[in-house]
């Protein structure tokens, strides 16, 4: 009986020890990608995840210094501008509604059909893909 009792502690003992290094293994692993990471950060000046999020900040960037300006002619706005193709960035373009500032349209020969764009001074009068948005602006997505 004594025998049985001293084997179980040992096999205790046993799991406990593989249990400690199985943690130590694991702490050892996150703490050398750490390191590792920002070793990268270091040598290249951005984290391992910013490279990659931050592409779709720059095109945002790059098109708010451009001269772009969407039109359109509406009562509600919001709905219109839901339906435009980039309404993921407009933040980053002027938007004029020709039924409130008629006179700034048609100063911009600007009066349909809708909506409209003006990027580097050329007028596309229709709504725009992002692939022509890119090519007309010269800001790149990806």
């Amino acid at each position: 009986m004594k025998k049985m009792k001293n084997s179980k502690k040992k096999e205790r003992k046993n799991n406990s020890k593989k249990v400690l290094i199985s943690v130590m293994g694991l702490v050892a692993i996150v703490a050398l990608l750490y390191f590792v990471s920002n070793a990268i950060t270091k040598y290249t000046g951005y984290s391992v995840s910013e490279k990659v999020m931050d592409k779709d900040n720059d095109f945002k960037f790059c098109l708010a210094e451009k001269e772009i300006t969407l039109y359109i002619n509406t009562n509600d706005a919001m709905v219109t501008l839901k339906k435009i193709q980039l309404y993921d960035y407009l933040n980053s373009v002027k938007i004029l509604n020709c039924q409130v500032n008629n006179e700034l349209c048609l100063g911009k020969g600007v009066d349909g059909p809708f909506p409209a764009w003006i990027i580097n001074n050329n007028l596309i009068e229709s709504d725009i893909s992002l692939k022509q948005l890119e090519e007309s602006s010269g800001c790149k997505s990806e």
